[in-house]
């Protein structure tokens, strides 16, 4: 899910939708915007949105019981100045826009797959959207993709329907006293009472609620919107000056102000975003500890980062080979005092940031890419504690009581790439993103190659430590150990590895077959779970350590309706490893059945990864797909072409530049309602 994306195409088409409105005015009643908004707040001359829950950074929750939240009122004035214009003559929406990680989007088949509207005759519907012409008049086009093609409509999801966005609408006012009463009759709109000499107040109808309805567990994102259309025949201008939140019975759950900030000195405030406990003792490679960070320097050449004036970072650099860094790992634990309080839903992003050479700000196409790249985790897995993570990048999986640990997948390094031969600054990132009340600690960060291989390790002070990868000189003896030559019962047992990968000779000429372990992917229906079960993947011996394992799944959310995706992943010792020095490995698939009567010359092949498909090559024959890889992740077969789905290079969406002074990564104070021109998330770029 993500929700500024989501939010960002709502408040677009609401903004839309307000240009027609008020292009088709002879003039316009304007709200007067907030001169000093507090987070959260957005507002502009046609809206007022509010964000009263945000579970992405920055992390806006109240201590309020969101499953009571039901309907809104909206107190405005009229400006002193426009008092001897006012008719009453208003109209507008209130709206109230909510998302749950629990409520899909769309609706999908049982391969995941998303299902599109037809019309009454079966055939697909197409997504439309209302636009002005050169004239001012709206009229209606089709969306298109990169290529010109029409987009399909999906078939949004009924619970997305009934909650996402809800509205209710107003129009006039009744003011007794100034002989006004614009109020409609028609019961398709509320009408704004007086409380005051020229101030008024709108009260919504009830809007449903999926906690208290039983539809969701919690609420991802809630925002009140207050819309006015400008169909006023006098240019007046109104404030806002009083927002309650209510539950159906008009008791009021929390107050706020034209500027969005909470009434009443005993009234609740926000909690602080973040959950991680801040470290009291750093040590120097360990340069920011807040409740959203936790940031240490792998590599400084002793400037301020990204070249700005402030306070350069000391030097610092370590002894290890910093083109290998491609991956890392973090372990952390819910802090014990917290323990009885912890739902399993924090959450965040790893990051890895690379600058200096020609990794530079204005060198845009590199410093996007290298600048705060990472992964997405949300939530953990832990059966015992009956938690299960979210289907992010990554996922949190249990490794002691309240102890949980996460790995990216191979993150992008210039210095491997020869983007770059000159480093300023490395730095490794972990944030949470305010999901979760009970304070998480981190224990330990491991930087790593794209085996898994540990290069670089932080303890929870920060404290840096290179593990000691040397090879025992073994002519000489070891008196540190006990030689327990003659002692039968001090000799260790040989486990058994029969089972496992076996390559401690690592003969180059010998080739090791590899078939998915049993039961990788219970899930699977019967004819997928027989095509993973034939998989084979051929290896020189020395590609991969011993009792390393293949792991195959079938991925739903990639390559869409025609496609049939697999993650296929090497394990050792419960992390995802790659082949030694990019040794080429060979992969047998035998074609799916849902491609049974699709000629063999037409399938494809590509390899899934940073969100775009690259095609390879690949031979069909006989009923098998087959080709060569030197890198595993997601492979998609499609007699389709799949690179038409690559998103645009423009549409990559820039990263928000760390603070110079902290480290962190800056963050707009604004609510998500107000960025519609770019997304912008903490976690950067998803890998």
């Amino acid at each position: 899910m993500n929700i500024k994306k989501m939010t960002a195409a709502l408040v677009s088409a609401a903004m839309a939708f307000v240009t027609a409105v008020s292009a088709a005015a002879t003039s316009s009643a304007k709200l007067v915007p907030s001169e000093n908004p507090d987070p959260g707040l957005f507002s502009e001359e046609r809206m007022w949105f509010l964000t009263l829950r945000q579970t992405v950074q920055p992390s806006i929750r109240y201590d309020i019981d969101y499953s009571k939240v039901a309907k809104y009122s909206v107190t405005f004035t009229v400006l002193e100045e426009d008092r001897e214009l006012w008719n009453g003559d208003i109209s507008g929406t209130i709206f109230q826009w909510l998302k749950s990680d629990d409520i899909p989007d769309y609706v999908t088949d049982e391969n995941g797959s998303p299902v599109y509207e037809t019309d009454e005759n079966g055939d697909i519907v197409y997504e439309t959207r209302d636009v002005l012409d050169e004239n001012g008049n709206i009229i209606t086009e089709f969306v298109t993709d990169e290529e010109g093609n029409k987009v399909p409509k999906k078939k949004e999801h009924p619970l997305h329907a009934k909650y996402c966005s809800q509205a209710t609408s107003y129009h006039g006012v009744k003011d007794e006293e100034l002989g006004i009463d614009t109020s409609r009759e028609d019961g398709d709109h509320i009408y704004a009472e007086k409380t005051g000499d020229y101030t008024y107040k709108l009260t919504s109808d009830d809007f449903a609620n999926p906690i208290a309805a039983g539809d969701a567990q919690s609420i991802a994102y809630m925002q009140l919107a207050f819309c006015e259309w400008g169909f006023s025949e006098t240019e007046t201008h109104i404030c806002i000056t009083n927002v309650d939140v209510m539950d159906s019975d008009d008791n009021v759950l929390i107050s706020f102000d034209g500027n969005g900030k909470v009434i009443g000195g005993n009234a609740p405030a926000p909690e602080p975003n973040g959950a991680f406990a801040v470290v009291e003792n750093p040590e120097l490679p360990l340069v920011v500890t807040t409740p959203t960070a936790w940031y240490a320097l792998g590599y400084s050449e002793g400037k301020a980062m990204n070249g700005e004036t402030n306070e350069p970072y000391p030097s610092l650099e370590f002894d290890i080979d910093y083109s290998k860094v491609a991956k890392l790992s973090v372990a952390f634990a819910v802090v014990e005092e917290d323990r009885d309080i912890f739902d399993g839903q924090c959450g965040g992003g790893l990051s890895l940031s690379i600058s200096g050479g020609d990794i530079a700000p204005q060198n845009k196409e590199l410093w996007d890419k290298y600048i705060w790249q990472g992964y997405e985790w949300w939530g953990v897995n832990d059966d015992a504690l009956g938690f299960k993570a979210a289907d992010k990048d990554m996922i949190a999986e249990k490794i002691g009581d309240y102890t949980y640990r996460i790995t990216t997948r191979v993150l992008d390094n210039p210095l491997a790439n020869g983007d770059t031969t000159k480093l300023d600054h490395m730095m490794f990132g972990v944030q949470e993103w305010g999901s979760n009340k009970a304070k998480i600690k981190v224990l330990q960060l491991d930087v790593m190659d794209n085996s898994g291989n540990v290069l670089l390790s932080y303890d929870a002070n920060g404290k840096a430590t290179i593990p000691d990868t040397s090879i025992p000189d073994t002519s000489v003896p070891d008196t540190s150990i006990p030689d327990t030559s003659n002692d039968p019962s001090s000799t260790p047992s040989t486990p058994d590895t029969s089972s496992a990968l076996d390559n401690t000779s690592e003969d180059p000429d010998k080739v090791i077959e590899f078939v998915p372990i049993p039961g990788v992917d219970e899930a699977a229906d019967e004819e997928t779970a027989k095509v993973i079960a034939e998989i084979k993947v051929s290896a020189p011996e020395a590609a991969f350590e011993a009792s390393t394992t293949l792991t195959v799944k079938k991925i739903d959310s990639v390559g869409g309706e025609n496609a049939f995706a697999l993650d296929i992943i090497f394990m050792l010792n419960g992390t995802a490893v790659q082949p030694k020095d990019g040794t080429t490995v060979t992969v047998s698939i035998p074609v799916p059945p849902k491609f049974k009567d699709v000629n063999e010359d037409l399938l494809k092949v590509f390899h899934y990864l940073n969100g775009k498909y690259t095609k390879i090559e690949a031979t069909v024959k006989n009923g098998t797909v087959t080709f060569d890889t030197t890198h595993f992740s997601t492979y998609v077969i499609s007699p389709d072409d799949l690179t038409a789905n690559n998103p645009p290079e423009s549409s990559t969406v820039a990263p928000e530049t760390p603070n110079p002074s902290t480290g962190v990564a800056a963050v707009s104070v604004l609510p998500i309602a107000a960025i519609v021109g770019a997304v912008v998330i903490i976690s950067k770029k998803k890998k």
